[in-house]
């Protein structure tokens, strides 16, 4: 099984979302390095990745989304492969779904966190700070 970004999808989409989780917003460098074990690792599970992005996420408003949407995609696994079928072969893309949408979830929601630096925190590309500079009329 194939459950990372780079294992699914090839490099190209794995280098373009790692450079935006980079730049989305100052990182942990925990949160970061999970960030990036789950988008750019060749292969592996990505549970202990989607738990240290999730660390991110400070507003508990947020547990409930976690809860309901890692049930729904479990939900998911829980079928009977006909007969014939080799369970471990049948049941292979279910658990990247479940995987790679709870590594998602984990992303989006850090990501939507905010942008407030603190000071262990690694930011890469201050954005806001970068448009702000620039000369054109900002829409933000």
């Amino acid at each position: 099984m194939q459950i990372s970004i780079l294992g699914k999808y090839g490099w190209i989409s794995a280098i373009l979302i790692a450079l935006i989780v980079l730049i989305s917003k100052p990182w942990k460098y925990w949160q970061l390095g999970g960030a990036l074990a789950g988008i750019l690792s060749p292969y592996g599970m990505i549970g202990i990745p989607a738990l240290l992005v999730l660390s991110g996420v400070k507003n508990k408003k947020a547990i409930p989304i976690v809860v309901i949407f890692s049930g729904c995609l479990a939900a998911l696994t829980w079928i009977n492969p006909p007969l014939y079928a080799d369970y471990y072969l049948y049941i292979g893309p279910y658990m990247e779904i479940y995987h790679l949408g709870m590594f998602g979830l984990a992303l989006i929601l850090a990501i939507y966190e905010g942008n407030t630096p603190v000071a262990d925190q690694i930011n890469v590309v201050d954005i806001r700070a970068f448009l702000n500079k620039l000369p054109y009329k900002r829409f933000l």
